[in-house]
């Protein structure tokens, strides 16, 4: 061998050598687990990486081993019904025995137990704090669907009457003769629930809009008094009289209040008349704007009392504030009647003046006939029996 053809050998061994360096100092990194290594060392980690093993376990293809369609089937009939309307949305296929309807009425436990509070089954409930072991038998009724309420023992409470859940449980599967079969009664009830309330809605929205389409205010005013009504006529016709008040009122300078118990009386159901109801509006404004007539009122109330012990059966205690306002009332009226101050008096008392003037020319003391003055009568009282004294006692003002 010449000495050219062994120098050119140990370049080529040597340049090789400098390539395999440079291919060792190279590194690179996983894509599985983030680390970095050489070249040499990369591919090896390539085989062994736990990160890479993980991952592709992740990925792995799971299938079943069904022999036929009827062990298929017979696996089916192991799972509640939850599990099998989730395997129907998995495959879309379908499956006899599966209700997706009730579903919605299950825990979420999986045990196709219905939800009966709280969203929660009894046992799932029975693991929380605050669990009840006892429910009322409106609770027995509308979550537990119990028709034949009277045949499950109960503990009788000073106001309610109680009964066991478990009780109440196993009365259902008994009477039923499975969860499916109970879910299905709870289900119609729900669904009947929902088309009530549905219908319910409906009967108000076009209750709604037929009040709207009736004086103006009158939809607000019903609303305020909370009147359930939903004849039309009837409400057509308390729609003409709500007009007919507010317009009487107007005239007077007065407006129509929703607390008006007389104003409610005459528009909802048609008592009294218009004019009885304006006259007593206006004389009410009056005594509250220019007299201390509720405090004065509330004195002599509490003075009966007083006087009786402080006890009134409820009739008697109706009769009594009634004669009291009436009596009040009269004497006011007289006072005002005697001198007016400059205040326009309401009509309800100019039209007491004749009555007024009557007994003033007979030379009687206004305030011994009140009552005559104020309310009037068919013929006038004897005048020669009036005492020329007021009453000495408040018994006397009844």
């Amino acid at each position: 061998m010449t000495n050219d053809s062994h120098d050119h050998g140990a370049t080529s061994s040597f340049e090789r050598k400098q390539h395999l360096d440079g291919i060792s100092h190279q590194s690179s990194t996983c894509t599985y687990c983030k680390k970095t290594f050489e070249i040499p060392a990369f591919s090896r980690h390539q085989n062994r990486c736990k990160a890479k093993k993980g991952n592709n376990k992740h990925c792995q293809t799971l299938t079943f081993c069904i022999l036929n369609d009827s062990v298929f089937q017979h696996i089916l009939s192991f799972l509640t019904n939850q599990t099998l309307t989730k395997l129907q949305m998995i495959t879309g296929h379908r499956y006899p025995d599966c209700k997706p309807q009730l579903a919605r009425y299950c825990c979420k436990c999986e045990n196709d137990n219905p939800v009966i509070l709280r969203g929660l089954c009894r046992e799932c409930e029975a693991t929380t704090e605050g669990y009840e072991p006892l429910v009322s038998k409106k609770v027995a009724k509308e979550r537990y669907c119990v028709k034949d309420i009277l045949a499950i023992p109960c503990q009788d409470r000073r106001s309610n009457t109680l009964y066991d859940r478990v009780a109440l449980e196993n009365h259902m599967l008994t009477s039923c003769g499975s969860k499916l079969r109970w879910l299905r009664v709870i289900a119609k009830r729900g669904i009947y629930r929902k088309q009530q309330e549905t219908a319910t809605q409906r009967r108000e929205y076009e209750r709604r809009l037929f009040l709207e389409s009736l004086a103006k205010g009158f939809s607000s005013y019903v609303e305020s008094v909370s009147w359930k009504e939903t004849n039309e006529d009837k409400l057509e016709s308390a729609g003409s009289r709500f007009v007919v008040l507010s317009g009487a009122l107007e005239t007077r300078g007065l407006r129509l209040r929703v607390d008006s118990y007389i104003c409610k009386e005459f528009i909802l159901w048609g008592y009294g008349y218009v004019s009885d109801v304006v006259d007593t509006m206006e004389e009410m404004n009056f005594l509250f704007t220019h007299t201390d007539y509720g405090q004065l009122c509330a004195q002599r109330i509490n003075a009966l009392q007083d006087e009786w012990g402080g006890w009134f059966r409820r009739e008697l205690m109706n009769d009594v504030v009634q004669k009291c306002r009436e009596k009040l009332k009269a004497q006011l009226c007289i006072d005002f009647l005697v001198e007016s101050r400059g205040i326009v008096l309401p009509q309800k008392w100019e039209s007491c003046r004749p009555r007024f003037e009557e007994v003033t020319s007979l030379g009687i003391e206004p305030k011994l006939q009140a009552l005559y003055i104020y309310s009037g009568g068919k013929t006038p009282p004897n005048f020669a029996n009036v005492r020329t004294t007021g009453p000495t006692s408040i018994r006397q003002l009844l």
